[in-house]
Formats: C-alpha cells, sequence, structure tokens
C-alpha cells in the first residue's frame, strides 16, 4: 500500500508539473540531438562514401604520363611492393560535334574503378557508349551521340569511331563532384561531363593510365591516419620505380627520333647531291657542245672552198645542233625540277631544323602518381565531412553543458520545492531511500526520453538534412545512417546525471534533516546590504523598484549567475551561427567583386604573341582589357593532412596595370600592396597553412617536380585558392631563367558566364594556346562549397534559438514559483499586473543584457577558434565579426525575453492571491 501511494505521488509529480517536466524533456532533446546529430554526421558522410567505393572497388592509386605507358613503364610498375591488381586503361577528351561540350571517354575497366549503373547497361560493343548520369536530361537511352576530336600531330586519332549509340548512363567512383571534374584542352577548358566505352575503340600503342590496388589497404578505414600512411609509402614506392623511366623514356624517344632525322638529313644531302650530279653533267655537255663548235669553226676555216669538207661540215653541224638541242631540252627540264626540287629540299632543311631543336628542347615525360584524394570531389566530400567533426567538437558540446546547466538548477528547484512533501512522506515512515527515489525517477524520465528523442532525431534528421545540403554537389544519392552505441550512451548519461545526481544530493542533504524540519518551508533568504547601497549619490536616486531590484539580484546570486551564463550561452551560439554565415556568404563577392577582376586566364606556348590570331577571329573586340603574364602551375604539401596543395603562380611581364586585373592588399587595414620585380607575395590562407610570415623562405615543386626556393615579402587577401604573385627578378631567381610570357589575363566586355564559356571555347580553336582558366567556375566552386555549409550552419542557429527560448522560460519560470508569495503579496497591497510583472521580470532583462554583454565575449572566442578550424585547406573565411552579429543576436535574445515576459504575465495575473499567501501554513 505505501508503495503504491509512493508511486502515485510520483506520478502526480510529473503530472502536477508539465511546464518543468517539458523544460527539462526539451532542453535535453535539443542538447542530445545536436550533439549526437552532428557527431555521427561526419561518420555517416564518409561510410556513405566508402561503401560507394568498395561496392565498385575504387583504385588506391592512378598513374599517369604525359607519353603513356608503354611496356616498359608497365614491368616497372607490376613489381609494386604488396600489389594486389593493376589494371590498365585509356582515356581521351572529346567535344560532342558541333557544339563546345566536352566529354572525357574512358574505356570501360574490368575490376578496378568501376562504374554504377543507374539506367540501361554497360557498353557491349563497339558502337555503344554509356554516358554520365547527370546527362539524362539532355539525352535517352539508344539516342546518337557523335563527338569530335581531335588530330595528334601524326594526324592520329586515339578513337576508331566517333559515333555511339546511347546504352546506359552511369555514374564514376573516381568522379563524385557535379561542380568541377577538371580541365581540359578541348572545348571550352572545363570538362563538363564523362562517358565510358569499350577498350577495343581505342587505337593507341600506349596505354594512358594503371589503376592500382593493394594487399594491405583493402580493409583499412580510408580516412584513417594509418591508411594515409601506407597510401603515401606506396606512392614513394612507386616513384622509385619510375624514378630512371622518364629519363630513359627521353633518351629512347631522342635516339629513335635523331635516327628519324638523321635519315631525314641523309635524303636530303642526297637529293643535293643528285641536283649538283645532274648539274654537273649538264655543264659538261655544254662545254663539250661549245668546244666542238669551236673545232668545227676552226676547222671550217682551214678548209674554206673544199666541197667534200663543206659536205662534212655540214653534217658535223646538223649533229651538233641536234646534240644542243637535245641539252637545251634536258636543260629546261632541269631548270624546270631544279626550282622544284631545291623548293622540296628548302622545305625539308627547314622541317629538319624546326625538328631538330624540337628535338633538343624535347622535355623528359611526367609521371603522374595520384591517390583518391586527387579525384574530382573526393578531397571536398571528405573535408565537408570533417568540417561536420569541428563543428560537433564546439557547437553542440556547448549547447548540451547549457542545456544540462539550466537542468540542473530546474531539478534543485524541483528539490526544494518537495522540501514539506519529502517530510510528509518521511512522517509517514517511508525510508530515506523511498523518498528519493522520487527524484531519481522523476529525473531519470525527463532526461532520458528526451535524450533519447534527442538522439533518435540526432542519428536520423540532421544527418539526412546536412548530407542532403552537401550532396547537391556529390553524386551520393543517400546516406547512410549508422547507429552510435558511444554516442548514445553519452547523451543519455550526460542528461541523467545532469538531473538525477544533483536531485540525489540536494534530496540526500534535505532528508538530513529531522522531520519536524522537512515539515516546515525554508526560511527566506536574509537580506542583507549590496555594494550599490554604499554608493549613495545611485542609491538615493533609485525608486523603491529599483532599489527592491537590485537587491533581489544579488539575493539570489545562483539563480542569477544561472541566467547569465544561460542567456551568455545562447547568445554566444547565434552570435557564432551569424557570424560563420556572414563570414561565408561575403566570400564570393570579396573574392570575386574587389580581388580577382579577370575573367579568363588563357595559357600559351612559352613566348608566343596571339594579338595577331585574336584579331584573326576577331576575339579582341569582347576583350576589354588584358595583360601577357607567366602562368605557373606549383605545389607544396602542408596543412592538417599533410595534403597536396595546388598552386597558382603568376608573374606578369609588366607591372603597370597589374592592378586593374588582380588586387593585391592587405587584408586587416585594405592597404593596397604595389607588385615590384623582386617581390613575391603570397595568399594569406596558404601562409596559414605553411606557418610562415614575411621574411621567411618557401620551397615549392614546379610541374617538373623541380623544388623551387623562394623567400616572403608580403602577404595578400585572398578567400579562395592559393596563390603566389611574383615579379620579374624575382621569377628569374627563382626559376634560373628569364621570365617568358605564356599566358593572358583577361577582362571581357561582357562578364556573363554564358559569355564566358563561348569566348573560351573560341580560344581553345587558336592553335598554341594550351588551355583556359574561368574565374567563373572557380566562383560556381565556392559557393557550392560554402552553400552546404551554410544549410548547417542555419540548422545550428535554430537550435540555438530554440534553447534560448527554453533557457529563459525555464530560469525565469523558477523565479516566478519561487517568488510566488512575493507577487501575491504586492498584488495585494495594490500593484496592478503590469507592475507585478515587471517588479520582477525587470531582473530577468537586466540579467539578460549582462548575459547577452558576457556572451559577445564568448561568442568573439568561440568564432574566432571555429574561423580558424573549420575551413578547408584551399579556403579561408573572413574572420571578421560584423556589427550586425551582436545586434541580430541580441534582439533575438530580447526578443525571446520579452516572449516569455508575455507568457508570464498570464501566468502572474491567473495566480490565486489567497491560495499563494496561505500555501505557507
Amino acid at each position: 500500500m505505501k508503495k503504491k501511494q509512493l508511486w502515485k505521488d510520483i506520478r502526480r509529480s510529473i503530472t502536477g508539473s508539465y511546464g518543468r517536466f517539458l523544460s527539462i524533456f526539451s532542453l535535453m532533446l535539443l542538447g542530445a540531438f545536436a550533439f549526437v546529430g552532428l557527431k555521427v554526421t561526419g561518420p555517416d558522410m564518409r561510410t556513405t562514401a566508402e561503401n560507394f567505393y568498395s561496392e565498385n572497388n575504387l583504385a588506391f592509386v592512378t598513374v599517369t604520363s604525359t607519353w603513356g605507358l608503354n611496356k616498359e613503364d608497365q614491368q616497372a610498375l607490376e613489381k609494386t611492393e604488396k600489389l594486389d591488381e593493376i589494371e590498365y586503361g585509356y582515356l581521351k577528351d572529346v567535344v560532342v560535334k558541333d557544339t563546345d561540350t566536352s566529354f572525357r571517354i574512358f574505356s570501360a575497366p574490368d575490376d578496378l574503378s568501376k562504374y554504377e549503373v543507374m539506367e540501361g547497361k554497360m557498353p557491349s560493343g563497339e558502337d555503344e557508349i554509356a554516358l554520365d548520369y547527370l546527362q539524362q536530361e539532355n539525352y535517352n537511352l539508344g539516342d546518337e551521340i557523335q563527338f569530335s576530336e581531335e588530330e595528334d600531330a601524326e594526324g592520329k586519332t586515339a578513337l576508331k569511331k566517333q559515333i555511339f549509340t546511347i546504352s546506359g548512363f552511369i555514374k564514376s567512383s573516381e568522379i563524385i563532384d557535379k561542380t568541377s571534374i577538371g580541365q581540359t584542352t578541348v572545348g571550352k577548358g572545363q570538362l563538363d561531363s564523362y562517358a565510358v566505352v569499350e577498350p577495343n575503340v581505342f587505337d593507341s600503342e600506349v596505354y594512358m593510365i594503371a589503376r592500382l590496388s593493394f594487399t594491405d589497404t583493402k580493409k583499412m578505414d580510408a580516412y584513417s591516419d594509418e591508411y594515409h600512411s601506407v597510401v603515401g609509402k606506396h606512392k614513394e614506392n612507386i616513384d622509385q620505380l619510375l624514378a630512371e623511366r622518364s629519363s630513359e623514356r627521353l633518351t629512347e624517344v631522342k635516339k629513335e627520333k635523331q635516327e628519324e632525322l638523321d635519315e631525314a638529313n641523309d635524303e636530303i644531302i642526297e637529293a643535293k647531291d643528285d641536283l649538283a650530279s645532274v648539274e654537273s653533267k649538264l655543264t659538261q655537255a655544254r662545254e663539250q657542245i661549245d668546244a666542238a663548235k669551236a673545232q668545227l669553226e676552226e676547222s671550217r676555216a682551214l678548209g674554206s672552198g673544199i666541197p667534200e669538207l663543206q659536205q662534212q661540215y655540214e653534217a658535223a653541224n646538223q649533229e651538233i645542233a641536234a646534240q644542243e638541242a637535245a641539252y637545251n631540252e634536258q636543260l629546261a627540264a632541269f631548270n624546270e625540277k631544279k626550282a622544284e626540287a631545291e623548293s622540296e629540299i628548302k622545305d625539308g632543311e627547314r622541317e629538319l631544323a624546326e625538328g631538330q631543336a624540337d628535338l633538343d628542347e624535347l622535355e623528359a615525360p611526367v609521371y603522374t602518381i595520384s591517390d583518391r584524394k586527387d579525384n574530382p570531389g573526393y578531397k571536398q566530400y571528405l573535408e565537408n565531412s570533417q568540417r561536420i567533426d569541428v563543428l560537433s567538437n564546439v557547437f553542440p558540446v556547448f549547447l548540451f553543458a547549457i542545456a544540462a546547466l539550466v537542468s540542473l538548477t530546474t531539478m534543485t528547484r524541483f528539490v526544494d520545492e518537495q522540501r514539506i512533501n519529502m517530510g510528509t512522506l518521511k512522517a509517514l515512515g517511508y525510508s530515506n531511500k523511498d523518498i528519493k527515489k522520487k527524484f531519481v525517477v522523476y529525473g531519470l524520465v525527463s532526461s532520458s526520453l528526451g535524450a533519447l528523442a534527442g538522439t533518435l532525431l540526432g542519428h536520423t534528421l540532421l544527418p539526412t538534412v546536412i548530407f542532403n545540403a552537401y550532396a547537391a554537389t556529390s553524386t551520393f544519392s543517400e546516406v547512410v545512417l549508422l547507429f552510435s552505441p558511444k554516442y548514445t550512451i553519452i547523451a543519455i548519461l550526460t542528461a541523467v546525471i545532469c538531473t538525477v545526481v544533483p536531485a540525489y544530493i540536494l534530496a540526500s542533504g534535505e532528508l538530513k534533516e529531522r522531520t519536524a524540519s522537512l515539515l516546515l518551508p525554508k526560511p527566506p533568504k536574509v537580506g542583507a546590504r549590496i555594494l550599490l547601497e554604499k554608493i549613495k549619490p545611485i542609491w538615493n536616486r533609485m525608486s523603491f523598484t529599483y532599489k527592491v531590484t537590485a537587491r533581489n539580484l544579488f539575493r539570489y546570486k545562483k539563480r542569477m549567475f544561472m541566467t547569465i551564463i544561460g542567456v551568455a550561452g545562447c547568445t554566444a551560439l547565434l552570435i557564432t551561427g551569424f557570424g560563420i554565415r556572414d563570414s561565408l556568404s561575403g566570400i564570393v563577392d570579396e573574392q570575386f567583386g574587389q580581388l580577382i577582376n579577370y575573367d579568363l586566364i588563357t595559357v600559351y606556348e612559352d613566348g608566343e604573341n596571339i594579338d595577331p590570331k585574336l584579331k584573326e577571329q576577331n576575339l579582341d573586340e569582347d576583350i576589354a582589357e588584358s595583360t601577357d603574364i607567366r602562368y605557373e602551375e606549383v605545389s607544396v604539401i602542408a596543412g592538417e593532412n599533410d595534403d597536396k596543395q595546388s598552386i597558382t603562380l603568376l608573374s606578369p611581364e609588366k607591372m603597370d596595370g597589374f592592378s586593374d586585373f588582380i588586387t593585391v592588399r592587405n587584408r586587416k587595414d585594405r592597404s593596397e600592396m604595389k607588385l615590384s620585380d623582386t617581390d613575391v607575395i603570397l595568399s594569406e590562407k596558404l601562409v596559414q597553412l605553411l606557418d610562415v610570415e614575411t621574411g621567411d623562405q618557401i620551397t615549392v615543386q614546379d610541374d617538373k617536380e623541380m623544388d623551387r626556393r623562394m623567400t616572403i615579402t608580403g602577404i595578400t587577401e585572398m578567400y579562395m585558392g592559393h596563390y603566389i604573385f611574383m615579379g620579374k627578378e624575382a621569377y628569374a631567381s627563382t626559376f634560373d631563367k628569364e621570365l617568358v610570357r605564356n599566358g593572358k589575363l583577361m577582362i571581357l566586355e561582357n562578364d556573363s558566364a554564358e559569355n564566358s564559356d563561348t569566348i573560351a571555347a573560341d580560344l581553345m580553336t587558336i592553335e598554341g594556346i594550351k588551355g583556359v582558366v574561368q574565374s567563373k567556375e572557380l566562383s560556381k566552386k565556392i559557393d557550392a562549397v560554402m552553400g552546404g555549409l551554410n544549410n548547417v550552419i542555419i540548422v545550428l542557429i535554430v537550435c540555438a534559438m530554440l534553447l534560448a527560448v527554453v533557457v529563459i522560460y525555464n530560469l525565469t519560470n523558477i523565479n516566478v514559483s519561487e517568488r510566488i508569495r512575493e507577487l501575491s503579496t504586492i498584488k495585494v497591497l495594490g500593484f496592478y499586473d503590469n507592475e507585478v510583472t515587471l517588479y520582477i521580470y525587470r531582473e530577468t532583462i537586466i540579467l539578460s543584457v549582462f548575459g547577452i554583454l558576457f556572451g559577445y565575449v564568448m561568442g568573439f572566442f568561440l568564432h574566432r577558434f571555429i574561423m580558424v578550424s573549420l575551413p578547408p585547406d584551399e579556403a579561408m573565411f573572413k574572420p571578421e565579426l560584423m556589427p550586425m552579429n551582436f545586434l541580430l543576436s541580441a534582439i533575438i535574445t530580447m526578443t525571446i525575453t520579452f516572449m516569455i515576459m508575455g507568457v508570464m504575465h498570464y501566468k502572474i495575473r491567473s495566480v490565486n492571491m489567497l491560495d499563494a499567501l496561505k500555501s505557507v501554513d
């Protein structure tokens, strides 16, 4: 019977205070939701990717060469340590006929880096092709597609045919980025899509790519440090195996080509000799005819008047005439052929000289050894998941801590309210253990249910929302939801500890008192003088209500600190959320509205002047401004994961006017830096990754993997991508050669994305132009990266706002409940309802203001920490907080405070004054 009464009392404690129960439930739900949700989202995203890679057996390393991979290269690669499988393939960049839409056509693999068929089937014949599944909106199964392929120097094409029937739509395991899949030398310089054909469609003596897998990486977590270390060692091993192949192939090709040139030279010499021989014979014939003529004339003069001799002279003369006629005929034929032969010899000598010059300048092939992080989208997707990890280590922990702290206060108040009830139960004979069950069960039910609901939502809703935000840029279609026992237990245990433990300890302390004492309410806190009272000029000018407010603020110190900390925490989270949002949203406008002013970088053969060619195609009319530069692609190993950082190095041929295309300035004071001949100016994020400063030396690798050392003279503002801006003298010193232009920065008359694509495609048709880089493509990439993260921040801002609602409501509700008799007393004394509400709510407003100010400080440091930890390697967020971040956070917090004030006003109005005043008796 006693136990039934106890459990009935426990049920009443829950049903009799739904507000308190729901407060604890909501606090724990929000805390667990953000904590568990963000903690599991990163692993869920990586598992989604890893499952896809595993299903399609994505290669761990790929090897390509600028000259392809011949038999000797294959033999070297097959000596790789712990090699599990190696597969060779072909690829070629082409455009759709009569368009500038570019495709990279791959040969279908047997086992490594396979494709997932989304519709239809893989190609099974030479006339079939499977397209990127994103092309389903442009083509249908069974449609015919025709490509146009540029011929190589020998007039050959890599593909045997150009027209195919679409057999299916596929998803690549190597290309998971929708926005940018790489650069190309066809179309508009940017790859638009990819496709797959049967290997026998290619006509090539060498393979173009090798894909490798290893025995010691197959079961490893592809995102672990151990995996990166092992793959790094494999890349080093392959690099050593191919170390000599570059020079060997250069020697082989030079020898072969030199033999061809020597043979051609011999043919020219032989042609010259033949020509000289014929000319010599003709000269001799002329001399013989002339000699015969002279002899005949001499004989004619001696034998003048002798008829017999005259007949002989006539016969000889006719014979000489016949010989001369034959000679003239041969001479005419020779002169006719001589001009043609000399022209051919001259052309041959010119071609031979050009061929010899090209051969002398021929550079060794470059072998590129890539791992998965070099695949389009792989690194970006990984970094997206890691950014969520960073947020999960800060944002939800902070949020959960505030929720737990307020829950602790709520449970403390609950124990205080139940003091007389505890005394009653003790008087009825219940043991201390039974009485404490009430608080344990209450705290356990409210917190565990809230944490459980938050955990369930955190495991399902938040990962899905965040994944969908990033799915806009990746080809993954559905997130794999994992259950994390670890974070579930942590969330529920934390929630239970923050409610049950303090309640149990406080109840234990109360139950140590005698039963008679427990049946009496705790005496109110004794009023005491406060420091403000000693400042007479201020204290004497304060009204009665403000004096009461001041005394009460310091009288209930625990509530004061809890309110300040709770409001400060919510404000800090809002400032951080809005700060991150603004740090993201301003990047594109800042980068491409103020720093990067050019629309295109056109890269061409060293030293070439493309201006006449631009005029020939009337492209000069579309270009508002241009300047010649030296363009280099260099790299450096840096960052937390020791990744390869790609750097764009630009060195202008003329310093004047360079600032029209790129603004080089200090981020902090916005002062512009004029690039001089000796300057080496690095973008700010690159400097951060390298942990260097002005005056330090750094070493980068050029495109031939040669080390280049330079001294930093300045640091410039830049938010996306890594840049080095270098003067002519600095370039010559760094690269041991004079600066030779090989590119142009261009500002277009019409800078729309459509026109930029059109001009880029036209430029790519000009002989000598090797590539075009569009700033619009980089802008699109930034938007994609920031868009996904911005959606995550919105979720976190909503969580912070909800937390603020629950925290302020809970603390205010406790304040009102604790002082209900006091409020009833002043109502009896004649105070109006509005005055009664302000009597107590004035304290909440003042504490909220202090909480907001304290939250400003917390938010500043929290935002700074996240700004350092959150951005990917190639991006830098704007680290400054805007005044609007502080203002908006304060407005939201105060709005919530006044909204709850309205709720509390209604509650205070409905209080029965007599019942409240009799509650002590």
